[in-house]
This record gives structure tokens, sequence and C-alpha cells, in this order.
């Protein structure tokens, strides 16, 4: 069955960066929502955010990011 039509509508109250990996903030969420946006902040902190390959939150210049080794280097704008 499609349960999507059953599920609340979530509104975004915030969305920033914090020491490298993603921060969401959702109202009207059920727990399965919770659970997803929960996953893909997790995801964020091992993800590389410039092409998307497998990386960590690293110090970089001063500046956190999630980066793979390739792009760890240096601080470039995804």
């Amino acid at each position: 069955t499609d349960n999507s039509k059953n599920a609340p509508q979530v509104r975004t109250a915030q969305v920033k960066e914090k020491m490298g990996s993603l921060r969401f903030h959702v109202n009207g969420a059920d727990d399965a929502q919770r659970g997803m946006i929960d996953m893909a902040m997790a995801m964020s902190a091992k993800i590389c955010d410039v092409c998307g390959h497998p990386g960590y939150i690293r110090n970089i210049d001063g500046l956190y990011a999630s980066r793979c080794d390739a792009h760890a280097k240096r601080m470039e704008m995804p």
C-alpha cells in the first residue's frame, strides 16, 4: 500500500551546516520521517561534499567540511 498519502506534511524550520555536516530542523514530521532526516544528517558527515565519494569531517584551514582524500587538501566550494 502507498502510505505517502497518510504521511504528515513536513515543514522545514531551518537548514544549516554545523561543524561540516548537515543540520535539518523540521516541524510536523512523524517518526519515520524523522528517521529519514536523521539518516541524511548522519550520511552528510560521511560523504564528500564536492564529489559524493566516501569521506569524513576534516578541519581544513580552520573550516570543517566532509571531504574525501582527493578533495581534502584545500577548502574548495562544492
